[in-house]
């Protein structure tokens, strides 16, 4: 029988592998070519998703769901429903967030490709 590996040091592997492969890149790359690897509005707009989600559902749960996430145990069983839940929310604010950003970033992308003088009304 297959043993058990838990899902927090799958996702934290996966964490390492792409700062693995985005400082690889960075190195192949030279560090003068740092800039095309950071995006501010990009960055502006995933910092103030989490800072919202910190500000809606409370900093302390949010840092003691981080300890748990980064951690290479499950939480003890009575702590292991309110992680769930956590993550639950995390999850539907995450994609609600990315989902206002990708429809925002898809107005702006195309208001800035519109010729006045080719509109007709």
């Amino acid at each position: 029988m297959a043993q058990y590996i838990p899902p927090h040091p799958m996702i934290f592997l996966g964490f390492l592998l792409a700062a693995l492969l985005f400082g690889t890149a960075v190195a192949l790359g030279g560090l003068d070519k740092l800039a095309t690897f950071v995006d501010t509005p990009s960055l502006l707009f995933i910092v103030s998703g989490l800072l919202g989600f910190i500000f809606f559902f409370g900093r302390k749960e949010f840092g003691r769901s981080m300890r748990v996430f980064f951690a290479f145990s499950f939480p003890p069983s009575g702590e292991s429903v309110e992680t769930g839940r956590f993550f639950l929310r995390l999850t539907e604010f995450t994609l609600a967030w990315g989902l206002w950003g990708m429809v925002l970033g898809d107005c702006v992308w195309t208001m800035s490709n519109l010729d006045p003088h080719r509109l007709s009304f």
